[in-house]
């Protein structure tokens, strides 16, 4: 939130939104790349925070700059949720194109169906894989929630300060 602050602070971000979209996503690649490999695991990838980013611009126009009622604006709940829902989709598509590319082998398209039930050591591996691929998303999402409502308490922040755009 730092970071992005000083660099509204140094730039002027009004104007197309294809500009402030590609300005937001070249911070996000830039701020990954200076991240060390601690955050990067919370983080997974620079879109997800571009996510977080995009949900803060989102944020602090319904705060500060938008016509409305104060009964109307965004309150944390729903900031935490629509970034929550915004960034797991986010790593939900990119999981779903690496499954969908890991599927083809030798130019065979192998079907993704569930398992059937047996004690196939190979099958039962997958399965266990599968459950670990779980409790990490869970795990990981934690992680974003804690980081979205109480370490760094975003919504608070940009509610008491505005980012000038």
């Amino acid at each position: 939130m730092f970071s992005f602050r000083r660099l509204c602070s140094h730039l002027y971000l009004q104007g197309e939104t294809q500009q402030v979209d590609r300005i937001l996503f070249q911070f996000a690649q830039q701020y990954w790349d200076c991240l060390d490999p601690a955050a990067r695991k919370i983080f997974i990838k620079p879109d997800v925070i571009y996510g977080i980013l995009f949900s803060l611009v989102l944020l602090n126009t319904d705060l500060h700059i938008a016509n409305i009622a104060s009964s109307k604006k965004m309150n944390r709940r729903a900031f935490v949720k629509n970034t929550m829902e915004l960034i797991e989709k986010m790593v939900a598509d990119d999981a779903s194109a690496k499954r969908s590319s890991s599927e083809f082998q030798d130019g065979n398209v192998i079907m993704n169906s569930s398992p059937p039930r047996t004690t196939d050591p190979i099958l039962e591996n997958k399965t266990n894989h599968n459950e670990d691929e779980q409790n990490a998303m869970r795990t990981w999402k934690k992680d974003i929630e804690v980081l979205l409502k109480v370490k760094k308490n975003i919504w608070l922040m940009l509610k008491k300060k505005r980012i000038v755009l």
